[in-house]
C-alpha cells in the first residue's frame, strides 16, 4: 500500500469492502472470535502481504491511513485487537509474523464455524 503505487487505491477499496462484509457478519450475530479470524484472513493478510519487502518505503501518510483503517475496524467492534502498522513491521523484522490471536481460539467449535462462513464467502 505505497502512495506512489496505483494499487493503493485498489487495496484500500478492497479492504473497505471486506470491512463492510465483516459488518454484515457481525449484524448476523457472528461471534467476536470468528470475526477476528475472518479479519485476519481477509484484511490483515492483504495489508501485510510482502510487508518485509516494502516496509521501508511506506510513507508516513500511508502509515496513518492504514492505522486509521485499523482504528475504524476496532471502533466498530469488527476486531478485538487494535493493530498498528509500525508494530506489524517490527514483528516482521524480528521474525516471521504469526498471528497469535488464532492460537488463542484453538477450540474446534470456533474454527469450524469460521471455516464454514469462509467457505460460504468463497462459494458466493
Amino acid at each position: 500500500m505505497l502512495s506512489e503505487d496505483r494499487g493503493v487505491a485498489t487495496g484500500g477499496t478492497q479492504c473497505n469492502q471486506r470491512l463492510s462484509l465483516l459488518s454484515q457478519l457481525k449484524y448476523q450475530n457472528l461471534s467476536s472470535q470468528a470475526l477476528d479470524i475472518i479479519f485476519q484472513a481477509l484484511i490483515l493478510s492483504k495489508i501485510t502481504y510482502a510487508l518485509q519487502s516494502f516496509a521501508g518505503h511506506i510513507s508516513s501518510s500511508d502509515k496513518d491511513r492504514i492505522n486509521k483503517f485499523f482504528r475504524k475496524a476496532y471502533r466498530r467492534g469488527l476486531v478485538s485487537l487494535l493493530f498498528d502498522i509500525d508494530t506489524l513491521i517490527h514483528k516482521f523484522d524480528d521474525q516471521h509474523f504469526s498471528i497469535a490471536v488464532v492460537e488463542l481460539y484453538n477450540d474446534g467449535v470456533v474454527q469450524a464455524v469460521t471455516f464454514a462462513y469462509l467457505s460460504l464467502l468463497l462459494v458466493y
